[in-house]
């Protein structure tokens, strides 16, 4: 890849907005359809904690050692004296099996109930971004025509498969979260290129690794507080000048992709 950062900067912020439109349009048509309603709200399930249970211990967390460690120092009082009755009977003679069972019931018991409220809490949030981007949808979609909004959904889609084509990103990442995340950085100045120790994929692998980034976009859109009319001139610009972009892009191929137009 060509060393070329603000080209490529620029490159990522156009397919990170046009892959962004796209989905705001997905979600204002499917309400339009019906296919969202403001009972589909997030559902709280235990499995959510049972799976961030055992996450916990597969993942390479940074520091998920010693928050186990002050987990279990937080009750160790408390489960040390249930300990004494629980694990009393034949254990009397391995006062070090006894450790070792009370450090893990306290350490186990300490972290479930910190997920289950962590997972409770969030759960919450959810539901409470859910009904703000219900109400922004139902707002924004008031009066839209969904034959207009399909014929800019085509143009972005047709955008985004030009953009995408000019080769610049491995095809692995090409969606709206590994694009949004690259774009993030470069502008935060975290990386200076795509490929290389530290540089962009690397940061990029890491981040799905740990979860801070999904392989796919599955989060809603930020819908926009606007009117209809509003709305759609506002994707009309934007659309305009993403084409404008797109096409110094594919004239500039070659400083993107690192390969030479004769070659």
């Amino acid at each position: 890849m060509a060393n070329n950062t603000p080209l490529l900067t620029e490159y990522l912020k156009t397919a990170s907005e046009l892959e962004h439109m796209k989905a705001q349009m997905n979600s204002v048509s499917d309400l339009l359809e019906g296919k969202i309603k403001a009972s589909d709200k997030p559902v709280f399930d235990m499995s959510y904690v049972l799976n961030d249970f055992w996450d916990f211990f597969r993942s390479d967390r940074r520091y998920s050692a010693a928050a186990y460690v002050f987990a279990d120092l937080v009750i160790w009082g408390y489960i040390s004296y249930l300990a004494n009755d629980i694990f009393s009977w034949g254990l009397t003679g391995f006062p070090a099996i006894k450790l070792v069972l009370r450090f893990f019931a306290a350490g186990n018991a300490a972290l479930f109930l910190f997920l289950l409220i962590y997972d409770h809490i969030e759960y919450r949030r959810a539901v409470k971004e859910y009904k703000i981007y219900y109400t922004k949808l139902c707002s924004l979609s008031s009066g839209l025509d969904i034959a207009q909004l399909r014929e800019r959904y085509s143009r972005a889609c047709a955008l985004i498969e030009r953009i995408y084509s000019i080769g610049a990103i491995e095809r692995q990442y090409m969606n709206e979260a590994c694009v949004t995340a690259l774009y993030g950085y470069f502008k935060d100045g975290k990386c200076g290129g795509l490929s290389g120790s530290g540089e962009a994929y690397s940061l990029l692998r890491a981040d799905i690794h740990s979860g801070r980034v999904k392989a796919e976009s599955g989060a809603n859109p930020d819908i926009p507080r606007l009117t209809a009319d509003e709305y759609i001139a506002e994707t009309d610009k934007r659309l305009a000048e993403c084409e404008k972009l797109i096409g110094k892009f594919e004239w500039q191929k070659h400083l993107l992709t690192g390969k030479h137009p004769y070659i």
